[in-house]
């Protein structure tokens, strides 16, 4: 719902904020080749909603499908996750939390990786 409503007022708040486009680029976190399965770590790594409002204000190739299925996808077993999270111990919580961020670092490796560049 967020990602469809912001892409209704992306004309009306892009407008009156223009500047907005430049630094908030979103589309370069997301793999050209791999856009699904971009979708679906972003999704895994960022909080659900502030993602859905960012691909609907500021991405210009996401596509509703793409959403909705990255969201299926990724939200779902983290739905489970987060509702028992506050029952794990200490330590589990400790290991979501740092797989996540590892998770995350990988990811950004693997977009932001040059092709080109040996190694």
């Amino acid at each position: 719902m967020a990602f469809a409503l912001d892409r209704h007022a992306r004309a009306l708040t892009l407008g009156h904020f223009p500047s907005t486009q430049r630094h908030a680029d979103i589309d370069r976190l997301i793999h050209p080749q791999h856009r699904l399965w971009s979708l679906v770590l972003l999704r895994i790594t960022f909080p659900v909603d502030v993602l859905s409002y960012s691909l609907g204000l500021f991405s210009r190739n996401t596509t509703p499908t793409e959403n909705l299925l990255s969201t299926a996808i990724a939200a779902a077993p983290f739905a489970v996750l987060f509702a028992l999270f506050p029952t794990l111990s200490g330590t589990a919580q400790a290991t979501v939390f740092a797989a996540s961020a590892l998770a995350f670092v990988a990811y950004a490796r693997w977009v932001w990786h040059d092709p080109n560049q040996a190694g």
